[in-house]
């Protein structure tokens, strides 16, 4: 028994041993594993001075004193910057913003313009500064700044938010921004290119650190800006992070900070989105490295459209003062997404006038509104490649339209132009549905055979529907209502014109025939018009004449032939353009043979002009060859004459020819029985 306990207890230490090392095996492994994250992270980037591209500017920007915080234009256009250089709105040593224009825009190396300083209501004898901007599409200007509270602008203590827009090139005078400034230091804004979101820097409490990053969403449809949002702690840290600058593709962030792990003071960083939708969502930042960081401050990255040249400020060594500003080609995983941006009008169909319209924007992960404003109508919007948007545009009065822009194969940063034409509203209905039902003397469904016509065309057999919803059983005749009517005045003449015929047959139920007049049907008080509506007819027992039930009931067009043709010029109907009257003679030969047969004459027209004028131009081709059939002989009792404007095209209405083919009167031979 003793040595069986040993080695029992033997196995017992050895199962114990292999436990404790698999636990520390496990152990060195996750360090490990953490440890070079945390030396994968804390890497430095080294990009070649060749590849980098790095220049400083030269005294056509920078001076002997402060060229801080650049936000250059998308498209390189012009530079804004903060300078206490002499000039400004105070004594020398306040800062205020100022703006240069490239005047070598052809040239991958710009050449800018001797600085401006943009005066007054931005600039003050107090401070002004930390500028981002955003170029309108009616080419006017936003700007969202730095400044602090005094006599002439409000705001809490401390450095605040403030907005202003030009209007003619002339700046508004400046307002506080409501619901994001604080009585802590709210400075440093970069607004998004779609004015949606504004991110900056700020000291309140509920941050990680000294200064933090936060957003703020702009609610286009209420027209405030919501509670900040703190970019989380990804990007923010216990020490500082400032000068953020969200590029045009709204996804890539550029902003600096002087955390632990940097090449010297405060450096350059880059993250990305992961969600539109969650302001906290972000890629792990990364550190541009060498040669755009130095051992000194390097600070507010701004780069252009197409995402290949950053913009920032710099107190490193060679410089001219305090700051100077730089320019360098952005590495390449520092890059922004592919940006397609999407610019044009938006204005009335029929004239030139431009709408101020909504614009709704959806992709699989992102939902936004965009606003177009007026006189003009101009509208801009950035997309990401490689997805596909639904677009929605839609004004009140207006019909609204719906745009499919897929980017999935584009991969080059480019402009394009679309203008949308917006239809208005009539508020007319597109048509009227009339739900007619039969019944007896005991109020008991009856099912007959039935037929209509509108305005005295062609009858049309329609067959009885089941309305789960009004649980009935229905004849449903559609009137569709024209496009062309632009108000009720149009729907009122169009209602009196159109009368519908019906007619129901039925075994042992005398034959019913009955008009309706649409025009005292339709109830034109109501808005919106209402577009069903309930007749019910009572059908008298009787003979009908039917001896058994019919399958179907003769219609007017089953029995008539089509043996000719005219046609016509443009607004012409006197005149028969394919041929002489003497192709009407042979029509008259053949009537006096059979002196029994009717003829029908349908006159038609383009589909050009008013419903009003082709109404009346059929009309009047009809009754012209009419005329020149009795004139050849024909009785005028067995001429039927008819007309449909442009409701029945031979041809297409979008080709000279297809107009030509629509513009005629077709002849009908008709039996006798089917005569009137």
């Amino acid at each position: 028994m003793t040595i069986y306990k040993k080695e029992k207890n033997i196995r017992i230490f050895k199962i114990f041993k292999n436990i404790v090392h698999f636990f520390l095996s496990l152990v060195y492994v996750l360090f490990s594993f953490v440890y070079s994250q945390e030396n994968a992270e804390n890497k430095i980037p080294e990009t070649l001075e060749n590849d980098a591209e790095l220049i400083h500017f030269g005294p056509e920007i920078n001076s002997p004193y402060s060229e801080y915080l650049p936000f250059i234009s998308p498209d390189e256009d012009i530079i804004f910057f903060q300078s206490d250089r002499p000039g400004g709105a105070g004594q020398t040593g306040d800062f205020d913003i100022w703006s240069s224009v490239n005047q070598n825009k052809k040239n991958l190396y710009p050449q800018f313009s001797s600085p401006e300083n943009i005066g007054h209501p931005i600039n003050t004898p107090n401070y002004e500064g930390l500028a981002s901007f955003r170029k309108l599409a009616d080419n006017e200007w936003e700007i969202y700044f730095t400044s602090v509270p005094s006599q002439e602008r409000s705001g809490p203590a401390g450095t605040n938010i403030y907005y202003s827009r030009t209007t003619q090139g002339k700046w508004s005078n400046p307002e506080p921004i409501i619901g994001v400034n604080t009585h802590f230091n709210d400075r440093m804004p970069s607004i998004s290119l779609d004015g949606r979101y504004l991110y900056f820097s700020s000291d309140r409490p509920g941050g990680y650190g000294k200064d933090d990053l936060w957003v703020s969403e702009y609610d286009f449809e209420r027209k405030f800006w919501n509670n900040p949002v703190n970019l989380g702690s990804k990007i923010n840290s216990p020490a500082s992070e400032i000068s953020s600058s969200i590029h045009t593709d709204g996804m890539t962030l550029y902003y600096s900070s002087n955390k632990k792990g940097g090449v010297g003071g405060y450096d350059i960083y880059v993250t990305q989105k992961i969600s539109q939708k969650d302001m906290q969502s972000w890629r792990n930042p990364a550190n541009l490295g060498t040669p755009y960081n130095s051992k000194y401050d390097d600070e507010h990255p701004s780069v252009n459209f197409g995402g290949a040249y950053m913009y920032f400020c710099s107190n490193r060594e060679g410089g001219y003062g305090a700051f100077d500003i730089y320019r360098a080609r952005i590495p390449h995983f520092a890059k922004p997404l592919v940006v397609i941006s999407l610019e044009g009008r938006i204005h009335e169909e029929d004239s030139l006038k431009g709408i101020e319209a909504n614009i709704s924007i959806e992709s699989s992960d992102d939902s936004r509104n965009i606003s177009t404003g007026l006189p003009d109508g101009n509208f801009s919007a950035n997309f990401i490649n490689n997805k596909i948007y639904k677009i929605l545009v839609s004004a009140p009065g207006y019909y609204p339209q719906e745009f499919t822009f897929d980017l999935r194969e584009i991969h080059i940063p480019q402009v394009i132009r679309k203008d949308f034409h917006l239809k208005k509203q009539t508020g007319l209905p597109s048509k009227f549905s009339f739900y007619i039902s039969f019944y007896d003397k005991e109020n008991k469904f009856v099912g007959p055979n039935v037929t209509y016509s509108i305005n005295s065309s062609l009858k049309t057999k329609v067959k009885p529907s089941s309305v789960p919803e009004k649980n009935e059983v229905y004849y449903i005749i559609n009137m569709p209502v024209p496009i062309e009517l632009k108000d009720k005045e149009n729907l009122v003449n169009y209602l009196q014109e159109n009368i519908i015929k019906v007619q129901a047959l039925h075994k042992g139920f005398l034959r019913l025939e009955r008009e309706i007049a649409p025009v005292h049907i339709v109830d034109l008080s109501e808005i919106p018009i209402k577009e069903n509506y309930d007749i019910r007819f009572m059908m008298q027992e009787g003979d009908s004449g039917i001896t058994e039930e019919p399958e179907t009931v003769i219609e007017e067009t089953q029995k008539i032939k089509h043996i000719l043709s005219v046609y016509f010029n443009t607004n012409m109907f006197e005149n028969i353009r394919n041929s002489k009257d003497d192709i009407l003679e042979e029509i008259a030969k053949a009537w006096i043979e059979s002196p029994d047969v009717y003829l029908e004459v349908h006159g038609h027209t383009d589909a050009e002009g008013s419903l009003k004028h082709n109404i009346w131009l059929s009309k009047q081709r009809a009754l012209s060859i009419k005329n020149k059939l009795i004139k050849l002989g024909i009785d005028e009792k067995h001429i039927i004459q008819k007309w449909y404007a442009d409701k029945r095209p031979a041809s297409t209405n979008l080709t000279d020819d297809g107009r030509a083919k629509n513009r005629r009167v077709e002849i009908y031979l008709v039996p006798s029985n089917n005569g009137i």
